[in-house]
């Protein structure tokens, strides 16, 4: 897994977890987006929907005259395609979408990576599922997706640390974690720390919901009375949603006995107004198409016209 920098504290808290009151409605929806994932496993929470197509691992040589079929397909209906997959497993999925881009010389495909963790990242896709059907197409979907990781409030109940990189522990921790009946949890909120989990231990600072939010929970032989007591409790005993434990979250957070859980936004049409209340949609210069960043996220050039310029998708594409 890959390492990042420091995490800074969230100055505000979830949409769900802010007094309701004067909801943003969402514009227009587009149709014809659908959803593909890569790498993170398909999971149904409240106020989601599935993916089109799951591919439970990185992108292989064969799977992409599947994946081109599936692009093709959906262009020829006149609608885009926007992958998902993270962002510490990037190759060689980035290479074989870049592919697939240059030889169907489409603009209908474009990608997301997330830095999420396994059940985060799934119930991120999950929601873009979702979301695809209520945006104003593509581009703002593709936006949006940054806002809606913001949303999800994370914690995971460990066994061990010796394969945990993010966040890294202390020497002592690490050495208390040898000890056979100590645990630790990892919470997003208000920033990412790693914290000493002590029996009958009090529940988790985490934002109270004051809006339909969900708990998606994967226990992969972790201590799950950990979740009613530390997290649903405090943040105001949410819907529960018991889910597979993803493939990928072993090797992701090193342990073998673990309890992952996500507090999402659960009301699709409120999810939907928040996100584009907060998006500034306009054409790209070069190919047309809808955005709200500087680089376009389905051509790669510059969307305010600078032919000179270098964004993170001008390199030419490689084929494998």
């Amino acid at each position: 897994m890959a390492s990042s920098s420091p995490e800074r504290a969230r100055s505000a808290p979830p949409w769900w977890a802010q007094p309701p009151g004067g909801e943003p409605s969402p514009p227009p929806a587009a149709t014809g987006v659908r959803v593909v994932t890569v790498g993170f496993a398909a999971c149904a929470v409240a106020g989601g929907r599935a993916p089109d197509r799951v591919f439970a691992e990185a992108l292989s040589r064969n799977d992409l005259d599947s994946l081109a079929a599936f692009v093709t397909e959906a262009a020829a209906d006149g609608g885009h395609v926007v992958v998902v997959y993270p962002a510490w497993s990037a190759e060689p999925t980035l290479q074989r979408l870049e592919t697939i881009r240059a030889i169907l010389g489409t603009r209908r495909l474009s990608w997301h990576a997330s830095a999420l963790a396994p059940l985060a990242g799934a119930v991120l896709a999950s929601l873009a599922g979702t979301l695809a059907a209520r945006v104003p197409g593509a581009g703002a979907l593709v936006a949006g997706l940054p806002l809606v990781e913001r949303q999800l409030v994370t914690a995971t109940w460990l066994s061990r640390l010796s394969g945990l990189e993010r966040p890294a522990p202390s020497i002592w921790q690490h050495l208390v974690s040898l000890w056979p009946t100590t645990a630790f949890s990892v919470c997003s909120w208000p920033r990412l720390t790693l914290r000493r989990v002590a029996r009958g231990a009090e529940s988790l600072p985490l934002p109270r919901a004051t809006g339909p939010v969900g708990l998606a929970v994967a226990a992969a032989g972790g201590d799950r009375d950990w979740v009613r007591r530390a997290v649903a409790a405090p943040l105001g005993h949410p819907r529960l949603i018991l889910v597979e434990s993803p493939p990928a979250s072993v090797r992701y957070w090193g342990a073998k006995r673990l309890v992952e859980t996500v507090a999402h936004p659960a009301d699709p049409g409120r999810l939907a107004g928040q996100v584009c209340a907060r998006l500034r949609l306009h054409a790209c210069s070069w190919c047309g198409e809808p955005g709200a960043g500087r680089w376009c996220a389905f051509c790669g050039l510059d969307s305010a016209g600078d032919a000179d310029a270098q964004g993170p998708f001008a390199s030419p594409n490689r084929v494998v």
